[in-house]
């Protein structure tokens, strides 16, 4: 049973095993996130997320980015703005 449904479970990756994200394209990322919040966005947001969970972020904004990606899954376009912001 649990085989049949293994395709549609998202297995996480463990951290060890992503390459680190560089200082350029994590601001890059945070900066595209910025500008999709503020056109309500949701999928581009998603595909941004989705794209930042292949790399290993430092732990100040792997909390930060656990932050946002909480907020824009509801979606709370103020709150990820402020994440962003700060």
């Amino acid at each position: 049973f649990a085989d049949k449904l293994a395709p549609l479970i998202k297995v996480e990756v463990a951290d060890d095993s992503k390459p680190p994200i560089d200082d350029d394209q994590l601001a890059e990322a945070y900066e595209t996130m910025k500008e999709v919040a503020q056109t309500f966005d949701y999928d581009s947001m998603q595909f941004v997320i989705q794209s930042l969970e292949e790399y290993k972020l430092p732990t100040e904004d792997a909390k930060k980015f656990s932050a946002i990606k909480t907020a824009a899954e509801k979606p709370d376009w103020e709150k990820v703005l402020e994440l962003l912001a700060g």
